[in-house]
């Protein structure tokens, strides 16, 4: 991702191409909100971050977690991470940053490749050159 000097207004936008085991990823997890989610068990709200987890860890550079989905995606929006993932999220914790790596010309999808959706409680973010790689790692995992 490259900031670009327009006017009085820096743009910035997603370009970076970057090997799969080269990624620098953020990624949001199972917090203290776990219980919250109606009609699942610890064990399946926590059992698929984990297995993406460990797949992303052992395919990449590295996994950041900072605790805000927010956050970690105004950092996919200006180049700081290649990507984002994230399951159980609420609209509210991915509105704004789903906005920021749009308007920075990243890619947006569920972790299926479908269209983001603010009440899916799945994210996955990065520019058009990772978004793909992030996509196929994430694909590996089953559904649970």
């Amino acid at each position: 991702m490259l900031a670009e000097q327009q006017g009085s207004r820096k743009r910035i936008f997603c370009l970076a191409c970057v090997p799969r085991q080269n990624l620098c990823l953020g990624q949001g997890g199972p917090g203290q909100g776990i219980r919250r989610i109606a009609g699942k068990t610890i064990r399946q709200i926590v059992d698929r971050p984990l297995q993406l987890f460990r797949e992303v860890i052992t395919h990449s550079r590295g996994v950041r977690r900072f605790g805000a989905a927010a956050l970690d995606l105004s950092f996919v929006a200006a180049g700081r991470f290649d990507g984002f993932f994230e399951l159980n999220l609420r609209p509210w914790d991915v509105a704004a940053g789903t906005l920021l790596v749009l308007e920075a010309g990243g890619l947006v999808t569920d972790m299926t490749g479908g269209p983001a959706k603010l009440d899916a409680g799945e994210i996955l973010a990065g520019s058009t050159h990772t978004h793909p790689a992030l996509l196929a790692l994430t694909r590996s995992v089953p559904r649970g």
